[in-house]
């Protein structure tokens, strides 16, 4: 029997209970998602379907401790600098812990500080310049070459915008 599970980012297909079980382990599921069989539209939150226990990850910091419902939790904190490199991972009913950084199923990208990267301050900077470049150029009447550069800062501004929203894994 195929599950569908309803999350705040879409929705999933799997194809049985150990799958959803499974899922629910990798923290892709969270236990209010509601997860829906084929054969019928009722709908049970996913920290009451059957195989299912609550893991219940702590992280200890050098401030205290947190707990999570899941990996995917943990994973978002991990992204936006709740949780460090050497705070400690201790999952479920599990001996022992596990460092953030040495976590197989934490991505956290270091930012790219390239000038191929998103935001470094030449590109930025060139970016201005070019845009204050154009509109002079229209000012003094010369809309071929205003009208070039305008389209060189929206090409831009595009990519800048792009690399700044990628997703980003670790090692690329």
């Amino acid at each position: 029997m195929a599950y569908r599970v309803r999350r705040s980012e879409g929705e999933l297909t799997l194809a049985s209970g150990e799958e959803v079980v499974k899922a629910w382990k990798a923290g892709l599921i969270r236990a209010t998602d509601q997860i829906f069989s084929d054969d019928t539209e009722v709908s049970v939150p996913a920290g009451e379907f059957p195989g299912i226990k609550p893991l219940g990850i702590r992280v200890r910091t050098a401030e205290g401790e947190l707990a999570f419902e899941s990996l995917y939790d943990v994973d978002k904190a991990w992204k936006v600098g709740l949780v460090d490199p050497e705070d400690e991972i201790i999952e479920g009913s599990r001996e022992g812990s596990i460092k953030a950084k040495d976590h197989p199923n934490l991505t956290r990208g270091e930012p790219d500080r390239s000038f191929f990267g998103a935001g470094h301050p030449i590109r930025v900077g060139l970016i201005v310049a070019f845009g204050i470049a154009a509109m002079i150029a229209y000012r003094n009447g010369k809309f071929t070459v205003a009208l070039g550069l305008a389209f060189l800062v929206a090409a831009q501004m595009g990519l800048l915008t792009w690399l700044a929203t990628r997703p980003k894994v670790l090692g690329h």
